[in-house]
């Protein structure tokens, strides 16, 4: 993990990313908690595109404050990321292993951290347009 007082940009990001990309995700840990939270973001086809949107772009997590080099979503992709904790920017990155392209009114994507990151394991991001909806 590299540390910066000032807010990392794309090309900053993408260098973290860079020097980390030939490594393999970081295993997830035995003792893994896995967590399910469901929410309901919108109603119909024109919610699930706004929301494929969102994902694709990284917006859900520049709306939390947290900074990605914008890395297409595809499997194998690197992201470099920085998020601030304490007045001090945090950068690392992650590898998209997972793309869940649209098929059946779904969108989504998996990533999992690579050596530097603070955490260790995989977080799943899915939309879908369900027949009830």
């Amino acid at each position: 993990m590299h540390l910066s007082v000032r807010p990392p940009d794309v090309d900053r990001l993408r260098s973290v990313a860079a020097a980390v990309a030939a490594a393999d995700p970081d295993p997830v840990p035995s003792d893994a908690r896995f967590v399910e939270e469901r929410r309901v973001v919108g109603r119909g086809a024109a919610a699930l595109a706004a929301g494929t949107s969102v994902l694709q772009e990284w917006a859900m997590h520049e709306h939390a404050g947290v900074r990605t080099d914008g890395s297409a979503l595809a499997p194998g992709a690197t992201v470099g990321i920085g998020a601030r904790t304490f007045g001090v920017w945090m950068l690392f990155a992650c590898r998209v292993t997972d793309v869940d392209d649209g098929v059946d009114r779904r969108f989504g994507f998996t990533y999992a951290t690579l050596p530097g990151h603070p955490e260790r394991g995989r977080e799943t991001f899915t939309l879908q347009h369900r027949d009830d909806d």
